[in-house]
């Protein structure tokens, strides 16, 4: 979605106007969406939650949707455009605007998708106002975003907590369609078995610091999985969780 995104320049964007759009066909190629914390509760609602196996445990990953078993495909986003689930994850409600770090240093920058709808349109509203500065519309992206980036950090911690704990297991997930059979690896899932064996301390620490709520809200996600696959036309083969409580992907 944001391949094209760059940095908000006052003078090069001083005619830019923003309009607001409920098309979502921009990330109609989106199979999965980052998740902040505070979303678990509604996105498992309408999607598989599932965690990303980035292979280098020095690299805790963070919760996501699972919008699709097929690569480079959206089943929530329809032909129109429309968004099909009664959930957008703030990953992509941020669109067109995005907190970039600029090279060599640790600050961030905002960032747009200069050919992005919302920037089509000349009625719109500016993001920058008369006096060269962000207009109301471009402080409250700004907020957004920083919102964001900080959920995203508090979010890490949680999955370093679920990391240091090894309660996470490979999920292999074997499909069909038409002749095609192939099997889907790279997430994996909480075996809660492990969980259960848990020092009470430790149990205790994750009710208060919310990780337990990010476990209960992956595993009750998973039921969403077998809609998933139906929408799409697919054919669940078989499944394999490492002992985890739940199929997977």
């Amino acid at each position: 979605m944001f391949q094209n995104a760059k940095p908000l320049d006052k003078v090069r964007h001083k005619n830019l106007k923003f309009t607001p759009q409920s098309n979502y066909l921009f990330a109609r190629q989106l199979p999965v969406s980052i998740l902040g914390a505070s979303e678990l509760v509604d996105a498992s609602k309408h999607f598989p939650i599932v965690f990303w196996d980035t292979g280098n445990k020095n690299m805790p990953t963070l919760p996501q949707a699972l919008m699709s078993i097929e690569k480079d495909k959206n089943a929530f986003v329809d032909e129109d455009g429309s968004w099909k689930a009664g959930y957008v994850p703030a990953h992509i409600r941020r669109y067109p605007f995005i907190l970039g770090q600029l090279q060599d240093q640790e600050r961030f920058a905002v960032m747009i998708v200069e050919d992005a709808l919302h920037f089509q349109n000349e009625a719109g509203s500016p993001i920058i106002d008369e006096d060269g500065e962000g207009s109301e519309i471009l402080k409250k992206a700004t907020e957004f975003l920083a919102t964001y980036k900080k959920e995203l950090e508090r979010t890490i911690e949680m999955v370093k907590e679920i990391e240091k704990y090894d309660v996470l297991a490979p999920m292999d997930f074997k499909i069909s369609k038409g002749a095609a059979t192939k099997v889907i690896k790279g997430f994996r899932s909480i075996n809660f078995k492990k969980v259960l064996e848990l020092d009470d301390q430790v149990l205790v620490k994750w009710v208060r610091n919310g990780v337990m709520g990010m476990i209960y809200a992956h595993l009750n996600s998973l039921s969403n999985l077998r809609t998933l696959i139906k929408m799409q036309g697919i054919k669940e083969e078989s499944t394999s969780t490492d002992e985890s409580t739940s199929s997977e992907e």
